[in-house]
């Protein structure tokens, strides 16, 4: 799978979660029996707010990601540390 199909992914499942969650917290408030299920619907409905808050949170970040990696990127004249290797320190 291609890194931007896989956060496009990741953003939609998170966006449709989030929204079936509000929608099972609205249908726990509407049919609640006592004051515990009235309490675990408003509990589920704002946690379902919070995961669409999660899932633009995402697209606003892959958005700027690829603007990001060009910035930071190493400059040429950087010196390399001597005595490395591939997995990290040699054993000398």
């Amino acid at each position: 799978m291609f890194p931007s199909t896989r956060g496009l992914l990741m953003k939609f499942l998170i966006s449709v979660l989030g929204g079936l969650q509000m929608l099972g917290g609205i249908a726990v408030l509407i049919t609640a029996a006592s004051s515990i299920h009235e309490i675990l619907g408003a509990v589920s409905f704002g946690l379902g707010a919070i995961c669409l808050a999660l899932g633009t949170a995402i697209d606003r970040l892959e958005k700027l990601l690829p603007k990001t990696i060009e910035d930071t990127a190493i400059p040429s004249g950087t010196l390399e540390l001597t005595g490395t290797t591939s997995r990290g320190w040699s054993q000398q």
